[in-house]
């Protein structure tokens, strides 16, 4: 909705969504990884990290989530 050609510095985008966690998932602080997905996002390409720490499939860590 918001292609990033028009994004600017300092601006905020917004990606709402709910994730479920499987039960089966061990409780405790995990990363919190993206990436950018190459349209149409029919499988899991995503653009390359040019600059610093990648996962090596295309994503950064933006953090960690508690999972309880």
């Amino acid at each position: 909705a918001y292609p990033m050609r028009l994004w600017r510095a300092g601006d905020f985008i917004v990606d709402d969504f709910e994730i479920t966690v499987p039960s089966s998932f061990v409780s405790g602080v995990v990363p919190l990884r993206f990436g950018f997905g190459i349209l149409p996002c029919t499988d899991d390409r995503r653009k390359p990290i040019l600059r610093g720490p990648d996962d090596g499939a295309g994503r950064v860590v933006a953090g960690t989530v508690v999972v309880r």
